[in-house]
């Protein structure tokens, strides 16, 4: 069983930048790209050690209690929440660029 997660929606304002123009839309995309698989990466990273601990911090029960009542009331949460594959989903939005935007 798969379950992805909408773990943290991030929105980034940059204010200063050394790289180059910040105007582009593609050095946009690509700081975005960059930002999210870092986050993603430490994000994975926090989930596998959560599950290692079999803590449910992140309440992702409660979440499959509420939306998806059928597949929990498949499983049995304390035995299985170790052993299912939680994909968090995480999203950078670049909203301002330089101190004039």
């Amino acid at each position: 069983m798969i379950y992805c997660y909408d773990f943290i929606s991030l929105k980034v304002s940059i204010t200063e930048f050394t790289y180059g123009e910040v105007g582009s839309e593609d050095l946009i995309k690509e700081i975005e790209n960059h930002i999210n698989k870092n986050v993603q990466n430490k994000a994975e990273k926090v989930v596998e050690k959560l599950q290692k601990a079999n803590c449910d911090f992140l309440e992702v029960g409660r979440e499959l209690m509420a939306y998806h009542p059928d597949v929990w009331k498949e499983l049995e949460w304390k035995k299985d929440y170790a052993q299912i594959d939680i994909k968090p989903d995480v999203t950078v939005e670049v909203i301002h660029r330089g101190i004039i935007n």
